[in-house]
């Protein structure tokens, strides 16, 4: 099964951004939940943003394009490959 990581990564960063209006208060629970009820998820909301956060960041890490610690440079054909592309494109 093939993962499309930038679906997986739109949805989180939405998450993320809702779970980050609620623990920072932007998006009011008031009259929403019960009173007593808010600080606890506003906490978890918090806490769900930063690990959601550190997820983002892996799997850009992850599924970047260029060279970095999880992704090895390009063997030589692949390189000769892309400067043809390259080379076209230009003569285009």
């Amino acid at each position: 099964m093939q993962i499309d990581m930038p679906k997986v990564s739109l949805g989180i960063g939405i998450a993320v951004m809702v779970e980050t209006a609620i623990g920072g208060g932007t998006l009011s629970l008031t009259n929403m939940i019960p009173a007593h009820a808010i600080p606890i998820v506003q906490a978890w909301c918090n806490a769900l943003a930063f690990i959601g956060a550190t997820l983002l960041t892996a799997l850009h890490a992850y599924a970047g394009p260029s060279t970095g610690v999880l992704a090895s440079p390009p063997t030589v054909e692949q390189a000769q490959k892309l400067m043809v592309v390259a080379k076209t494109a230009a003569a285009t």
